[in-house]
């Protein structure tokens, strides 16, 4: 991810798929009075490991049946995680500094978003004046009716604009050009908004909204498929109640960021954190034309600090590791970016995991039992990582011969398009279904407060598959039922609304071309030749270890149902 988007997303990592099964799961014992069903060297599964394997398997991972034959299998698959920890300890993989790194990375976020939640999220009070100042503030109580002339070419924006100063009517200019507008009234006024709406939905610059005079008319703005010559028509103040949920987002969102503010700057002085520009200078300097994940820096180098406190310092080494971990690429920040920057990725997050640490949180059992289960994670990554995932090379033959053989694996997935608007009730739904099948465009609805889509903002469109039942059970349910060009609803959705939508499109399973499908065929070919990697590595293992397992199925009680 780049430097311009600091997300908290990490790229999926192979895991496990031994029997297709999510094998990390944290294993914790019950005492000496609890069950042994499976020993592997010295570690114990006891009959509430195994319960709590099974109840954390998904619905796709579990067998229907409940057997004996199945419980073996389930105790296997403990056993084998088992095989492959030791293994693991074998080859003394928890000692490679990569690894360390990458758990201390993990503990220090932790640590630190503990450390938020429960010292900065408390102190967090919305009051009905911190609301008011906050409509004001963030300049949401204003409002402007929008108007304007869609074009297509410049030789009709330019005559636009002379007819304008020619002293014509605005009215009198747009008439030729109304078709092109499917939002706006005949005489182009298109709705009340503020400046954020009108930067998001109609590109119009916030320094515009607010300088513009009434009925002035500026700069025409360039759209994908034309230009928007526009002015403002009035203006007003919304009424608070209109903006209550978005404005108390604001509010929570500059407490949380002040909260963090003053906190750091606490911890700061409490440790006496010194930043040294000319460490971040040299930084900079390697990454020039690089990346994070590409600088190199000489021992040297690496060991320069780039903030130093009363009982250490985080030296040019840990502040790289540190952004690999995080995922970042992509060319460096400025120098007054970057200092910023880092003190939010790299200084708050340590000071706030000493500050955690010192109030023994690192201590408790749920943090204790959670990085253990992140241990074992990290562990059986870089392990399944040497094993599998680096070893697989795929060939442009042997993808397209694994195409032709298995065409009827790459159908796309059936789909349905709708253009769908969405109400508070039941009766404006379907006020709103009436007027769309009366050939209102949906764009003119979608602009009211009272309308809302689960869609893109202007058209109402979106694709619905059958992988998104869980998100959108009813839209997709009613979706698949119906045929092209139907309207359907109103139909309660998940989030409480009340949707009308109209079928555009239905596709069925048709088989891809390679060019298109090249993706997906790698992906399946990597994942087969990964899992025949990892099943042999697995008999490997279990015949290197068979001294060192012993299993007990028996006491493993049978559901009555069996």
């Amino acid at each position: 991810m780049s430097f311009d988007r600091i997300l908290c997303r990490r790229s999926a990592r192979l895991l496990m798929r031994l029997l297709n099964l999510v094998l990390l799961i944290s294993l914790v014992g019950c005492g000496d009075e609890a069950i042994v069903v499976a020993q592997v060297g010295e570690v114990k599964l006891t009959r509430t490991d195994y319960e709590i394997f099974v109840g954390n398997l998904s619905g796709g991972q579990k067998n229907n049946k409940r057997d004996r034959n199945t419980q073996g299998q389930y105790l296997q698959s403990m056993v084998d995680q088992e095989l492959l920890l030791l293994e693991a300890r074998e080859r003394r993989l928890p000692d490679e500094a990569g690894i360390k790194a990458e758990l201390k990375f993990l503990t220090r976020r932790r640590l630190a978003e503990l450390f938020q939640a429960r010292v900065i999220g408390p102190r967090i009070e919305i009051s009905q004046a911190d609301l008011e100042r906050e409509f004001v503030d963030s300049r949401l109580d204003s409002e402007r009716l929008l108007s304007r002339i869609l074009v297509r070419t410049t030789e009709d924006r330019d005559r636009v604009l002379a007819g304008l100063a020619e002293g014509r009517p605005f009215t009198a200019l747009l008439e030729p050009f109304a078709p092109n507008d499917a939002i706006a009234e005949g005489d182009g006024v298109v709705g009340w908004f503020n400046y954020a709406d009108a930067e998001r939905r109609f590109l119009i610059p916030r320094r515009i909204f607010f300088a513009l005079d009434v009925d002035q008319v500026p700069e025409p703005v360039r759209l994908p498929r034309g230009w928007q010559v526009f002015r403002f028509l009035d203006e007003r103040t919304p009424d608070l109640q209109d903006y209550y949920q978005e404005v108390g987002r604001l509010v929570q969102q500059r407490q949380w960021q002040a909260g963090n503010r003053e906190e750091l700057e606490l911890l700061k002085n409490k440790h006496a954190v010194k930043f040294h520009p000319q460490a971040l200078t040299r930084l900079l300097d390697r990454m020039w034309g690089s990346t994070i994940q590409a600088v190199s820096l000489s021992p040297e180098e690496g060991q320069e600090a780039l903030y130093s406190f009363a009982d250490g310092a985080m030296d040019l080494n840990e502040v790289v590791a540190n952004l690999r971990s995080q995922g970042l690429s992509g060319p460096p920040p400025d120098r007054t970016a970057a200092r910023g920057l880092f003190a939010e990725l790299l200084l708050r997050p340590m000071l706030f995991e000493r500050a955690a640490k010192e109030r023994g949180w690192d201590q408790e059992d749920e943090f204790s039992a959670w990085y253990q289960q992140q241990h074992k994670k990290v562990v059986l990554n870089s392990l399944m990582d040497g094993e599998a995932k680096a070893q697989v090379r795929l060939g442009d033959e042997e993808v397209e011969e694994y195409y032709a053989a298995n065409k009827d694996r790459f159908r796309t997935t059936p789909q349905v398009k709708i253009r769908e608007l969405s109400a508070n009730t039941a009766e404006a739904a379907e006020g709103f279904r009436r007027q769309l099948e009366a050939g209102v465009p949906i764009g003119r609805l979608l602009i009211r407060r009272d309308a809302e889509t689960h869609g893109k903002p202007r058209t109402g469109e979106m694709t619905l598959h059958l992988i998104l039942k869980s998100r959108y059970p009813a839209l997709v349910e009613a979706a698949f039922a119906a045929g092209e060009g139907e309207w359907v609803g109103p139909l309660q959705t998940a989030d409480g609304h009340y949707a009308v939508f109209q079928v555009l499109e239905t596709r069925g399973r048709e088989i891809e071309p390679f060019d298109k499908a090249r993706s997906r065929v790698e992906a399946l070919l990597r994942q087969e030749r990964e899992n025949e990697l990892i099943g042999r590595f697995i008999s490997r293992l279990r015949d290197k270890y068979a001294d060192r397992v012993v299993l007990y199925p028996d006491r493993l009680a049978l559901d009555k149902e069996s």
